[in-house]
C-alpha cells in the first residue's frame, strides 16, 4: 500500500458553512481531519482573557455618546490579572458605527494597562447575522453594546448619543465574563470530494487551520 499524504495550510472565514479548500491529492482522501495551528486563537486564546466581575456597562451620565463601568473590573490578560476601577465614561465608540435600520455589535474591553479598546462588528440586517471581531491585542471583554438605529439617519460612534430621540440607536448593554463566542467550533462539513475538503466555522471570527488530508492506494508497477 502507498500513502499521499498533504498538510494544507487554510483561513476558514466568519461564520463559513462548507467553505471549500482544495486539498490537492490527485483523487478523494480516504481520511482527513482538521489541527488548528495556532493555540493562541480561537477558544483557546479566549481562555486566557476572563472578566470576573460584571462591571455595569451603561450610558454615560454626563457624556451620552460613550460608556461607563459602574463596578470594578477583574479581568486577565493572557492569563495575568488585573484590575480597573470604575469609570465614567470611559468606551469612546469611535470607528464604531451603524446603518439606519441594521444591526451592530460592539465589544468593550479593557487593556493589560488599564485603557479603554473596543471591537466593532460588521453590520447586519438581522442581528443574528452580525459577524463579531477577534478581541482586541493585549485586552479582555468585559461587556458589548448592541445598536440598532431605528429613527432618522445612521448612529455616528462617538458622536451620536445612545439615547438620541432622533437616531434611536436601540442601545442594549451586556455584562460578559470573555468573548461571547468562545466556544466556537472548526469541524468539517460534507464529505470531502476529489477536488475539495469542507469546512464549517460556527465562530464568528476568522481561523488558521491546517487540514490533514490522505489517500491510500495500491502501488502500481
Amino acid at each position: 500500500m502507498a500513502l499521499d499524504f498533504l498538510k494544507i495550510p487554510a483561513t476558514i472565514l466568519a461564520g463559513a458553512a462548507d467553505q471549500a479548500v482544495p486539498h490537492g491529492l490527485d483523487t478523494t482522501p480516504t481520511w482527513y481531519y482538521i489541527v488548528e495551528k495556532n493555540e493562541l486563537e480561537g477558544p483557546k486564546k479566549a481562555l486566557y482573557a476572563r472578566c470576573f466581575t460584571n462591571v455595569g456597562a451603561a450610558i454615560g451620565s454626563a457624556v451620552l455618546d460613550e460608556i461607563l463601568f459602574a463596578v470594578a473590573a477583574a479581568y486577565t490578560v493572557e492569563g495575568v490579572h488585573y484590575a480597573a476601577a470604575p469609570a465614567d465614561p470611559f468606551w469612546d465608540l469611535t470607528g464604531f458605527d451603524v446603518t439606519n435600520a441594521m444591526f451592530n455589535l460592539c465589544l468593550l474591553c479593557i487593556d493589560n494597562l488599564g485603557a479603554m479598546q473596543i471591537g466593532a462588528g460588521t453590520e447586519a440586517a438581522l442581528l443574528a447575522n452580525v459577524v463579531l471581531p477577534d478581541t482586541p491585542a493585549d485586552s479582555c471583554v468585559v461587556a458589548m453594546v448592541e445598536v440598532n438605529p431605528t429613527g432618522a439617519g445612521n448612529f455616528v460612534g462617538g458622536t451620536t448619543a445612545l439615547n438620541d430621540g432622533g437616531v434611536i440607536p436601540n442601545a442594549v448593554y451586556t455584562n460578559l465574563s470573555g468573548h461571547p463566542d468562545m466556544f466556537g467550533e472548526i469541524t468539517l462539513g460534507i464529505a470531502a470530494d476529489a477536488t475539495n475538503v469542507y469546512v464549517d466555522n460556527s465562530m464568528n471570527s476568522a481561523r488558521d487551520v491546517e487540514i490533514i488530508a490522505a489517500w491510500f492506494h495500491s502501488i502500481v508497477l
